[in-house]
């Protein structure tokens, strides 16, 4: 299961606030939050951006399960990740289910907020390696 799930569904919990109500407040179904929160559909950026706002909790978290130490979140970053993501899915014909599309949509995400060369060069190995992964 996509580990932003868990996390959204525990801020669910905490917060004692319905799937229902989170569908209300942004706008959609309870049928689709449940969807999205069982893994079946995904979100659109806009979307997990709005969720992470009615879930009291930054969108970092949220996706990633770690905040940045600055405390700014790089929206355009993350949107840009799960963007380019999508182009790769699209340009390549695959099919993934959300937890490799997740795993994708973070390692780009992380590869792109890297700073340290050598660090961007193990990023680099690992989304060589998950791409190997989706593609075979």
């Amino acid at each position: 299961m996509n580990e932003w799930i868990n996390r959204a569904r525990d801020r669910l919990k905490t917060l004692d606030m319905s799937q229902v109500h989170l569908g209300e407040v942004l706008g959609v179904s309870s049928g689709a939050i449940n969807h999205y929160l069982a893994g079946r559909r995904d979100p659109t950026p806009d979307l997990l951006v709005k969720m992470a706002e009615a879930l009291k909790c930054d969108i970092g978290w949220l996706l990633t399960g770690k905040v940045e130490s600055s405390g700014d979140v790089d929206l355009k970053g993350l949107v840009s990740a799960i963007e380019t993501a999508e182009v790769l899915i699209d340009q390549n014909g695959w099919k993934i289910s959300p937890p490799l599309r997740a795993q994708l949509i973070a390692e780009i995400y992380a590869l792109n907020r890297e700073v340290d060369e050598r660090a961007k060069s193990v990023r680099t190995i690992n989304l060589i390696a998950l791409t190997k992964k989706i593609s075979s």
